[in-house]
């Protein structure tokens, strides 16, 4: 149920991100909003290699169940960081 739940956070999140992402194009793109787009893209790349540490790595057994959740921590956190550079660049293009 938890991977669930995350999914479902991970999964608004990401359409939150869109949402914020195209006001921001439409009012022309900023350092705030190129900031965003680097910095999820950063999380994300460190989300698929704590993945690939995980499996390749043999780290599953030493997180057990939690390997999972700490990637989705790291999802939430990159879009989350991306809203929030996204939010900026719209209110500093005014």
């Amino acid at each position: 149920m938890l991977y669930f739940i995350l999914a479902v956070i991970v999964a608004v999140l990401s359409l939150i991100a869109v949402f914020t992402a195209k006001k921001a194009m439409d009012k022309g793109l900023t350092y705030y909003a190129f900031t965003a787009v680097v910095w999820v893209l950063v999380f994300l790349a460190i989300g698929r290699v704590w993945r690939a540490l995980l499996f390749a790595g043999g780290l599953r057994t030493v997180f057990a169940g939690n390997g999972e959740v700490i990637e989705y921590a790291i999802y939430i956190v990159a879009y989350a960081i991306f809203i929030w550079l996204t939010i900026r660049s719209i209110y500093a293009k005014k």
